[in-house]
């Protein structure tokens, strides 16, 4: 499953531990755009919908989302 040169059927872990971090850093710019995205995302969906901030479980993602 190679995309861009990247193999995408390893983990990050097992990048580091068999190449180190100059071979790794694609896969943390990947995982750390997801987080960004993943976000963004909540943040859109809790302005567009004032209603789903009174839902708990939107509740506890937003402040996960807020603690991290």
């Amino acid at each position: 499953m190679n995309s861009l040169g990247i193999d995408l059927s390893k983990s990050v872990t097992k990048v580091m531990s068999d190449s180190g971090f100059g071979k790794a850093w694609p896969y943390v710019v990947m995982i750390m755009l997801v987080a960004v995205t993943s976000f963004v995302q909540q943040k859109q969906i809790s302005g567009r919908n004032p209603a789903a901030a009174s839902n708990p479980q939107q509740q506890m993602l937003m402040r996960i989302g807020r603690s991290c």
